[in-house]
């Protein structure tokens, strides 16, 4: 979680701990201090509390997505789902991730799978899951290994 949504959400930090930071791509790491808070991730079905590390950015914001309307255009076995967030080429500022060992709480196990190199989904309690390749026509840009989880704000 980042810290500006720590503090919008006045959370109360319960412990702190020590992790050390490695950036994809890059041989330095950093052993940093972090704080740790609980938040509940509220799903269709049960809400699910979460321990969040506290770091000053997650990444940079994402610009022109529209990840929704792509997939659903080009691939039939997406059609018609609900997405756990819509995407409308706005800036989407990313305040938290979830790692796996809180991932499979939210996995209800339906799963909607097309040929090789298309996207997968996995349904969950707060929408559907996506995860893999996929052509952007609009841009011109071929996505690779993208894995989309998003949560709208509302639901934090």
């Amino acid at each position: 979680m980042t810290e500006k949504l720590k503090l919008q959400l006045n959370l109360e930090v319960i412990r702190t701990e020590r992790i050390v930071i490695k950036v994809f791509g890059q041989t330095d790491s950093e052993l940093k201090s972090v704080d740790v808070v609980r938040i509940k991730v509220l799903g269709t079905n049960e809400d699910i509390i979460i321990e969040a590390l506290v770091i000053p950015e997650i990444c940079n914001s994402l610009i022109n997505q529209n990840s929704t309307f792509v997939i659903q255009g080009n691939y039939p076995h997406l059609q018609g789902l609900r997405f756990a967030d819509f995407t409308n080429f706005e800036t989407k500022n990313i305040d938290v991730l979830i790692g796996l060992d809180y991932y499979y709480n939210f996995i209800l196990g339906n799963i909607r799978r097309g040929n090789i190199n298309e996207p997968v989904t996995i349904q969950s309690t707060l929408g559907w899951i996506l995860s893999g390749h996929y052509q952007n026509n609009i841009t011109n840009v071929n996505f690779n290994q993208t894995h989309f989880f998003f949560i709208q704000s509302n639901k934090v």
